[in-house]
C-alpha cells in the first residue's frame, strides 16, 4: 500500500455522507423509524409548548409542562442515539483499516 492510498482511505467523510449511509444496509429501517419518530414528537412539543400559553389553569399548565419536558427528552434520546448509529458505521471502517494495516505489517 503507497503513501497515496492511505491518505485517501483516511480522508474523514463529511456529516452528510455519515447520515446517508445510515440511511443503507441493514439497520436503515430503524434509521427511517427513528427520523419518524423525532418529527413526531418534536411536534408534540412544539404542541405542549402552545397548549402551556393558552392554557389558564394551573393544572393543565403542570400537564403541559410535563409533556413537554417530556417529549423534549424523548428527542433528545433519540438524536442522541441516530448519532451514535451514523459513527458507528464510520469507527467500523477506521478499525477494518486498522485491522488490514496490521495484517500487512505482519506479513512483511
Amino acid at each position: 500500500m503507497n503513501q497515496s492510498e492511505q491518505i485517501s482511505e483516511a480522508k474523514p467523510e463529511s456529516i452528510w455522507g455519515l447520515m446517508g449511509n445510515t440511511f443503507t444496509g441493514p439497520l436503515a429501517w430503524m434509521a427511517v423509524m427513528l427520523f419518524i419518530y423525532t418529527f413526531a414528537f418534536s411536534a408534540l412539543w412544539i404542541f405542549s409548548v402552545v397548549k402551556f400559553f393558552g392554557s389558564e389553569a394551573t393544572g393543565d399548565q403542570i400537564l403541559w409542562a410535563t409533556v413537554f419536558l417530556a417529549a423534549l427528552m424523548i428527542v433528545s434520546s433519540l438524536k442522541l442515539f441516530f448519532w451514535m448509529m451514523m459513527f458507528r458505521d464510520s469507527a467500523m471502517r477506521r478499525l477494518d483499516r486498522i485491522e488490514k494495516r496490521l495484517f500487512e505489517l505482519k506479513c512483511e
